[in-house]
């Protein structure tokens, strides 16, 4: 056999340790390299090939594509001078699946001082150093997130890995993974014969899953444990980027309402000498029809100016709503009302086949406010759903709908470019559309005053105050209003308003 120069007392004590002996021909040194000679009992563990599946083979049978050339190239050179060398390398398992080792190599001399072997100590370090390059480069948490995703996958074999997020407190999982398309939803999967669910350890406000999930076979121990370590040396770096992304979102926010702010008193300006000048407008409209006879065509024209200037102080209360130059009355009332009040208004104009479904939960919420103030804001968002829906109607029918929630939980995650709240009890009212939704620009815009995506003259152009008016009125009101994208595709538009 090809182990008898070893000794039975070294070749048992080779068999006990924890790490991988591997000994091999002293040459050649060149392609395809040294074969080998003996391998103990941990190789047969680490690798799943038996001694006699890899004795007269060379060590090439462990490499793969992920196996570094670089690294591969300084070993021969080191080999071609007899020099030992310590390296890291990832190796191939039998079953495909790569795992990292770091070995030492030197040179073995018989007594004349011929170099006659190459001995090999390898142990496997794959827990410390799988993702550990993703973990220490990603500047995003989707970065983080997807390039460990697709690390684990390969390691350890998986149909799938998912990475899931969300703040303590939400409902919906941000997922993000690396594989075949789940057979189920990923917000509801739970562990399972083929599934294994090991959270991150952070400290803050956000929840981090790591999900495996293979179609055939469970997970073995050691799968779960790579797994464990991973997590555990990803936790820091989560943590690090959620805190820079809550302060690019403070600083955006801040921003935004700076402009708003400010956009908010030019209005108010403006609207005020607006407001003036409808002023003299309406007084000689008036003095006009008491001194003319009552001509039809006087009178109509006086009718249309009275009409125009009407509109125009609509306008104006809306800029001064906006600018929040106008204190709403505040009192306690419930919601129930006021959502049906503006769903029976504008059930006949919506238009088939577009409907409104309404729900508000029980008891009652209560708000702190001015119900038509918070009846306009609501009119206001149904016509921009439904305006969503027109765009992209289906032939059977559309639905509107509009959910009141009771106590409803503030957390810091910041949907679009919404302040975030102070610690209270709150009521939340959901619209939510079937609709195309918005891109990332148009909601970063969607708050400023005259901003529209509707093109000027077309059917159901506005003058793009309705949201942003919906916004004054709200913040006013000591609340503020969140847009998100809802899938697979839509707008929910959520006013979130102090419970009284």
């Amino acid at each position: 056999m090809p182990t008898t120069f070893v000794l039975p007392l070294l070749q048992q004590a080779l068999a006990r340790l924890n790490d991988v002996v591997l000994i091999t021909e002293a040459e050649p040194t060149s392609f395809p390299g040294p074969r080998i000679q003996y391998v103990n009992e941990v190789f047969e563990r680490t690798t799943g090939f038996t001694a006699e599946e890899v004795i007269g083979k060379t060590p090439r049978i462990l490499q793969g594509a992920r196996t570094d050339q670089e690294v591969l190239a300084r070993l021969r050179d080191s080999l071609r001078a007899w020099k030992s060398e310590r390296v890291t390398l990832t190796n191939y398992r039998k079953d495909g699946t790569p795992f990292d080792v770091e070995f030492e190599v030197v040179p073995i001399a018989n007594e004349q001082g011929w170099y006659t072997h190459w001995v090999s100590v390898q142990r496997d370090v794959t827990k410390s150093t799988l993702a550990a390059e993703v973990i220490r480069t990603a500047s995003t948490l989707d970065e983080l997130g997807s390039g460990i995703c697709f690390e684990l996958r390969d390691y350890v074999a998986a149909t799938t890995v998912v990475w899931r997020m969300r703040p303590h407190g939400q409902r919906h999982w941000h997922v993000l993974q690396a594989g075949k398309t789940l057979p189920f939803d990923a917000q509801l999967m739970m562990p399972g014969e083929h599934c294994v669910l090991v959270p991150l350890q952070t400290s803050g406000d956000l929840e981090v899953e790591l999900l495996l999930w293979h179609e055939s076979r469970p997970f073995s121990e050691a799968q779960q444990a790579l797994t464990e370590a991973v997590a555990r040396r990803a936790a820091p770096a989560t943590e690090k980027l959620y805190a820079l992304l809550q302060q690019q979102r403070l600083i955006a926010a801040l921003h935004q309402s700076e402009k708003l702010e400010a956009i908010g008193r030019l209005a108010g300006g403006i609207a005020h000498d607006f407001n003036n000048l409808l002023t003299i407008v309406v007084g000689n409209v008036e003095y006009l029809q008491s001194i003319v006879p009552a001509v039809d065509e006087v009178s109509n024209v006086c009718a249309d100016i009275t009409r125009a200037t009407t509109r125009a102080s609509a306008l104006v209360q809306r800029l001064l709503d906006f600018g929040r130059q106008r204190v709403p009355s505040a009192q306690p009332f419930p919601v129930d009302g006021v959502i049906a009040s503006a769903a029976a208004l504008l059930e006949r104009t919506l238009g088939a086949p577009i409907v409104i479904a309404t729900a508000v939960e029980a008891p009652v919420p209560i708000v702190l406010g001015d119900p038509a103030l918070l009846e306009q804001v609501l009119v206001s968002l149904i016509l921009n759903a439904r305006d969503a829906l027109r765009s992209m109607m289906q032939p059977e029918r559309g639905e509107i709908r509009v959910v009141a929630i009771r106590d409803y939980v503030e957390s810091s995650r910041q949907e679009g470019y919404a302040a975030a709240l102070p610690p209270g009890r709150y009521v939340a009212i959901d619209i939510t559309d079937d609709g195309p939704g918005m891109t990332d620009d148009v909601r970063d815009r969607a708050f400023d005053p005259f901003f529209t995506t509707k093109p000027l003259g077309s059917v159901g152009a506005g003058n793009g105050l309705g949201l942003s008016t919906a916004y004054g009125i709200v913040a006013i009101m000591g609340g503020t209003i969140r847009l998100q994208n809802v899938v697979p595709h839509g707008l929910n538009v959520r006013i979130i308003l102090p419970a009284a």
